[in-house]
């Protein structure tokens, strides 16, 4: 089975006006989205995140003018459990993704610069054409990558190489990311027999991967 993923953005922005209302306050970040069915012609139910000020996240979300329903599941987890209107261009593909033999794999992803949707659909060539064919008009289709598909693994550590674990492990127990910091790049270096300037670039994967999965 092979893979798409693509941001689909509407005048440059999100293709929905509450993502594009979210995208634009800078005190908010969207996470993933957990659950996203249509109940209905026009409503879906959303189970979603967001991080940084979560009570103005959901304030903004509460007050938007498509949204039916929203309840702050958990706060300290920026979960929210919504009813929303959806417009033309989300429902018409929601219902092309729900009638064919595409997979898509969630969470659904959002990009911060814009508030457009990431999506990672499953098929093959002939249903991706398809689905692509199927956009509408209006919406603009940034492919981002294909290839065989893989499961990502949940936890992003196992994602790390060996030797990368080993570090991140050594940094943990020798107080590196305590506040403040007990270990020094030199000293985790003795740590785990590497060069000092090696151990900051795995550091720096490593923050990079950890980090971003918690972003997503």
């Amino acid at each position: 089975m092979r893979y798409l993923r693509a941001a689909f953005t509407k005048d440059g922005g999100a293709i929905h006006p509450w993502g594009e209302t979210l995208a634009r306050d800078e005190s908010v970040l969207r996470g993933p989205m957990y659950v996203m069915e249509m109940v209905d012609d026009e409503v879906a139910k959303m189970l979603c995140r967001v991080y940084g000020d979560v009570e103005r996240g959901f304030a903004v979300t509460r007050d938007h003018s498509l949204v039916r329903t929203a309840t702050l599941v958990d706060t300290a987890r920026g979960l929210l459990s919504l009813r929303v209107e959806m417009p033309t261009e989300p429902r018409q593909m929601l219902r092309f993704q729900r009638e064919t033999d595409i997979i898509l794999v969630m969470p659904l992803q959002f990009r911060q610069t814009d508030g457009a949707p990431v999506a990672t659909l499953l098929g093959d060539d002939e249903s991706f054409d398809d689905s692509l064919d199927a956009v509408p008009a209006a919406v603009d289709v940034e492919l981002l990558e294909t290839g065989e598909y893989e499961p990502e693994p949940d936890d992003p550590i196992a994602s790390l190489t060996p030797t990368q674990q080993r570090v991140l492990l050594s940094a943990v127990e020798e107080g590196y990311y305590e506040c403040p910091r007990e270990a020094t790049q030199d000293e985790l270096a003795d740590a785990v027999d590497l060069a000092p300037g090696t151990v900051g670039e795995h550091l720096r994967k490593i923050e990079s991967r950890v980090f971003s999965h918690l972003v997503e």
